[in-house]
């Protein structure tokens, strides 16, 4: 199950199969993904996740502290990917 748009969706599971259109699909997601999202909502709704995944009580192994900093790896690692995604697309004017 995906609440991923079809279109997207789409060609999400083609990525996971030999493909020739690799790249295509791959670009189609990633166009999807800043479509909806700008970079400020994208790094609130990470910092909303993280910080959320952190402080619960529910979190296995939370009293650890080498998970925790696995945990904020990963945080500035994607940050520094969903950064580095948006700087590689096309800027869109105002009107578009």
């Amino acid at each position: 199950m995906t609440t991923l748009p079809a279109h997207i969706a789409e060609h999400y599971y083609s990525l996971h199969q030999p493909n020739p259109d690799t790249a295509a699909d791959a670009a189609a997601v990633i166009d999807g993904f800043v479509n909806e999202y700008t970079a400020e909502e994208a790094g609130r709704e990470l910092w909303l996740l993280f910080s959320g995944a952190l402080t619960s009580e529910h979190l296995p192994y939370s009293d650890i502290a080498q998970e925790r900093k696995c945990m904020l790896h990963f945080y500035e690692y994607v940050k520094a990917l969903l950064e580095a995604t948006y700087a590689l697309q096309p800027i869109k004017t105002q009107n578009a």
